[in-house]
């Protein structure tokens, strides 16, 4: 099993799969099969998100995904353009400049969208609106910007390292 500590790589066989049809044959279906249709330049990473020791499968900065149940599951996909998480936590920031985000809670396989934002554009009028919500609730800026920033730490969030398919398959094969 890979054991990650800040996406750095160490060999620690006590979780490893007993054959290739774990998590790393699943990851590399998916990175194989990645670019067919609307990506056609994919890079990827694998990242700690949660705690589990089976690191997450990041696509392009727009999709992710996990391993459960013996199967790699989509969580989170496009809904903006970048990806940013805070290892270990199961907190992961989909966002994009100026147009919002949405942090999602990773949980034994599971997903929760913790608090989001949303720009909204009037192109009639060109005025623009932003919309801040937690748990599904309508929050004002300032309760957000609140509850954001004693959520998820900025500071302790990290960026994907992106490899190349070549790169990412040689990272899945050994």
């Amino acid at each position: 099993m890979f054991a990650l500590s800040d996406d750095s790589f160490s060999k620690d066989g006590d979780n490893e799969p007993d054959n290739e049809s774990g998590w790393r044959q699943a990851y590399k279906e998916i990175v194989q099969n990645s670019g067919d249709g609307e990506y056609e330049e994919c890079y990827f990473a694998l990242a700690n998100i949660d705690d589990n020791d089976i690191p997450e499968l990041i696509v392009s900065g727009v999709e992710v995904y996990t391993y459960v149940n013996g199967n790699a599951e989509k969580i989170c996909s496009d809904r903006y353009k970048y990806i940013s998480y805070i290892p270990r936590t199961g907190l992961i920031n989909d966002y994009g400049y100026d147009c919002g985000n949405i942090v999602y809670k990773l949980e034994n396989g599971a997903v929760t969208v913790i608090l989001s934002s949303d720009l909204y554009v009037d192109w009639e009028t060109e005025y623009e609106t932003y919309h801040y919500y937690a748990s599904g609730q309508a929050l004002t800026y300032d309760e957000y910007e609140s509850f954001s920033s004693s959520f998820y730490d900025n500071d302790k969030a990290v960026d994907p390292e992106y490899l190349s398919r070549g790169e990412i398959i040689g990272k899945l094969s050994e």
